[in-house]
């Protein structure tokens, strides 16, 4: 198996495990994702280390209480990861740990570009862990399923949910349309994969096509309304990891506005 199809089974397998339905949450499913997106928005307005090491303190002590699985947690972080330090790289030969124009940049690693360069990469890394927590705790659907009560996103989440089902079972036919090209190639080359991957295009917009009819015919056949995944809304979870989530994030709360705002360190 080539990096290619690595990566894109890797991709399958994580959004099927975060579309596994977890019918035994230990915490209010409100709670915790409206503290997640409350959370991801201080951390995305940030400037500061101290805001986003606090921040990583915040996403360990939700690994801890909820107990996620810390390998999807982790492939999530590494990820995104490796996409935030491509395009941080000019901040860290900054000279200030700005860069508006090609006088700001130097030769050499700086104090202030390095520091730049760490609050930019912890920002992007934590936030997108903070808002995996709840995704791989509860499920895509059960997630999807808080925004329905909301009166203009009910047609968006419904969308999403078609999407998050369909992802998973496109890139595993695509992955053996790409195994089935490659057992016709004695020569594996980059190049030869890359040209496999160009030919099944077209094979992967029709299968995608046919699957998502399939799965609509299939809804309205089975129901009167629209796509409504069934939560269970007297689990309300434990009242102390409830309080302790609220705890948290006002704390956060409170530091970013003493941090950030007033820029008392």
């Amino acid at each position: 198996m080539n990096l290619t199809e690595k990566f894109l089974n890797e991709i399958a397998e994580i959004m099927e495990i975060l579309n596994i339905y977890n019918t035994k949450s230990k915490i209010d499913p409100k709670i915790l994702i409206t503290s997640t997106l409350m959370v991801v928005f201080l951390v995305a307005f940030s400037k500061t280390l101290y805001f986003a090491l606090a921040a990583t303190t915040y996403l360990l002590l939700m690994i801890t209480i909820l107990r996620v699985n810390v390998k999807v947690i982790a492939k999530i972080i590494m990820l995104a990861l490796f996409l935030s330090m491509i395009p941080a790289i000019p901040l860290a030969i900054s000279k200030t740990g700005y860069v508006n124009s090609l006088n700001d940049l130097g030769t050499e690693v700086t104090f202030e570009g390095a520091k730049a360069f760490i609050t930019f990469v912890l920002r992007v890394t934590v936030s997108s862990g903070i808002f995996a927590v709840p995704i791989v705790h509860f499920g895509w659907s059960k997630v999807l399923a808080y925004f329905e009560n909301w009166k203009y996103l009910d047609s968006i989440a419904n969308i999403l949910k078609i999407f998050v089902t369909t992802v998973p079972k496109m890139l595993r036919h695509t992955l053996l349309l790409l195994v089935a090209r490659e057992a016709r190639i004695f020569n594996n080359s980059l190049r030869n994969t890359w040209r496999s991957l160009s030919t099944i295009v077209g094979d992967v917009l029709l299968a995608s096509s046919s699957f998502s009819k399939e799965l609509m015919l299939g809804i309205n056949a089975r129901t009167f309304d629209k796509y409504k995944v069934q939560t269970t809304t007297s689990n309300n979870g434990s009242a102390h990891l409830n309080i302790v989530v609220v705890v948290a994030t006002i704390a956060l709360g409170i530091l970013f506005i003493t941090v950030e705002i007033f820029g008392i360190t």
